[in-house]
């Protein structure tokens, strides 16, 4: 086996150990909501015509695949979201070694392999954990296939857009990347060759999306599917008025300190323009920044973990600077200049760099949620010993409704019936009405609902704000004053139950 393919397995498992060390921690909301929709579509419910997604479906596909297994797979699941991570990685080197050459391209993989935050978040099954990977594939194979003049790998760059697509809408910010991609790598500029690429690229998209319409147009979800991941989007905007441009750096700012030699050694590579490799490092500042207008401050509202598909770009350009430095040492310890002997250098360098990496570790939240898997299991089973009816209101994270197996309550939109495992999140933010709100709360009324669980701080929005008046009445008349349970010291660990007063 080479050094170089050594060098590659042993940060590989360094990752797959990194990542496998939280494995045994909480579900993130957003994995709860993304498990839940899993489990309703194994089920047998259709995706948006009976229940509601908020994105394109990969994510909740994927995690129905996973219930054959049993009722809670949630390690089967993670291990493959650490697997999928790893090959994530090995595209990321594949893609700088494409770019910036073998040394660049391992500083870029040890940048990716330390950095703490998308460690704590490669196990979630969540659609932001997966773009960063798919968008180092899509530009892998694009970049190759330009170079090479590969109608095929165009084709499959196009495949893996196409099922980044699946994944969440912020693909369409790769389309400026992708023409960026060919006007700087393309051998051939000319219109023809322009439209004969763009249509294997685009082509390659077909394969996936036309199946998938297909199949929402057939099965009657077409219009909800439409409503759900646009107009729904554009109504829930407005709430998010706090999220200001001061608001959105901040939140970068708070990544940064986490690894600040990802985020501040790229601003090296400007020199870099000068150089040879100036096509590449221009693409890579294109990408970098096309990602991050996009996903951090084009969009209505960001959470931190929209900055981990801004990553790959920003490490392989670190990784440039880093192998730069470390050709320049090598250089003066060459001629004499400084008293290291050359062949430490390489050795002594991936050593610093990765002692570098671990400065913002202290800062990150590596037990995130706050709980145990262990501990979520407990409330669970403690909810259901105050519920043993069928229906569960669950206004807390939604992984609650896999876990106890009770079912997500339907609920009313425009008239149509769905279901909204994070209810609040949307009911709360405009996306049901006054009407709806009534129409849902009087249906709730049959059903056999033996609980509700709801966070603090939602419970505080029930109370306070007019349009969920009709359900602060019933929770008031139908159910038992409330307990406080939990455990832990997270706000995710806590939260009001309310018992169904029974005859």
């Amino acid at each position: 086996m080479s050094a170089g393919a050594k060098f590659l397995g042993v940060i590989l498992l360094l990752a797959a150990f990194l990542r496998a060390a939280t494995i045994h921690y909480g579900t993130n909301v957003d994995e709860g909501v993304y498990w839940s929709e899993g489990r309703m579509i194994y089920q047998g419910y259709f995706f948006y015509r009976d229940m509601h997604l908020n994105k394109p479906p990969l994510v909740s596909l994927v995690a129905a695949a996973f219930f054959p297994l049993g009722p809670t797979p949630i390690y089967p699941m993670r291990a493959v979201m650490l697997i999928f991570s790893l090959l994530g990685l090995y595209a990321c080197y594949l893609t700088a070694r494409e770019l910036l050459g073998e040394k660049a391209a391992r500083a870029a993989l040890l940048i990716l392999a330390l950095e703490p935050f998308s460690a704590v978040w490669a196990k979630y099954l969540h659609t932001s954990t997966w773009s960063p990977w798919f968008e180092a594939g899509v530009v892998w194979l694009l970049v190759t296939g330009l170079r090479s003049n590969s109608p095929r790998r165009v084709f499959l760059s196009g495949l893996a857009l196409g099922l980044y697509a699946l994944n969440k809408q912020s693909a369409i910010f790769m389309i400026p990347t992708g023409i960026a991609a060919w006007l700087l790598f393309s051998p051939e500029k000319s219109a023809r060759r322009f439209v004969l690429d763009g249509f294997w690229w685009l082509f390659g998209i077909l394969p996936i999306w036309i199946p998938f319409l297909l199949t929402v147009w057939l099965g009657g979800a077409f219009p909800a599917f439409l409503y759900d991941i646009w107009t729904a989007h554009h109504r829930l905007a407005s709430f998010f008025a706090d999220h200001t441009p001061a608001f959105r750096l901040n939140e970068w700012r708070s990544i940064i300190a986490l690894a600040p030699l990802l985020w501040l050694l790229p601003l090296g590579s400007l020199a870099g323009f000068a150089g040879k490799r100036w096509k590449e490092i221009l693409f890579l500042w294109i990408w970098f920044l096309v990602t991050l207008w996009g996903n951090v401050f084009f969009i209505s509202h960001l959470w931190r973990h929209y900055l981990l598909v801004c990553m790959p770009p920003a490490a392989m350009l670190a990784g440039a600077v880093w192998t730069w430095l470390m050709d320049r040492l090598e250089t003066q310890a060459a001629r004499g200049r400084i008293l290291v002997p050359i062949s430490w250098i390489p050795s002594g360098g991936w050593v610093i760099l990765g002692l570098f990496m671990l400065i913002g570790w202290p800062k990150n939240d590596w037990t995130y949620p706050g709980l145990t898997l262990t501990e979520e299991r407990n409330l669970a089973r403690h909810v259901e010993r105050y519920c043993p009816e069928p229906f569960l209101l669950n206004l807390t994270n939604p992984a609650l409704y896999v876990w106890t197996g009770k079912e997500v309550p339907p609920c009313f939109q425009d008239g149509r019936m769905t279901r909204i495992p994070y209810f609040m999140t949307l009911a709360g933010r405009g996306y049901m009405d006054q009407d709806d709100i009534v129409q849902t709360v009087e249906y709730w009324k049959t059903l056999p609902i033996g609980c509700a669980v709801i966070y603090d701080r939602f419970a505080r929005q029930i109370w306070n704000e007019p349009s969920m008046e009709p359900l602060r009445i019933w929770l008031e008349h139908a159910f038992q004053p409330p307990r406080r349970i939990g455990m832990g010291d997270s706000y995710y660990g806590w939260f009001l139950l309310f018992e169904r007063k029974r005859d």
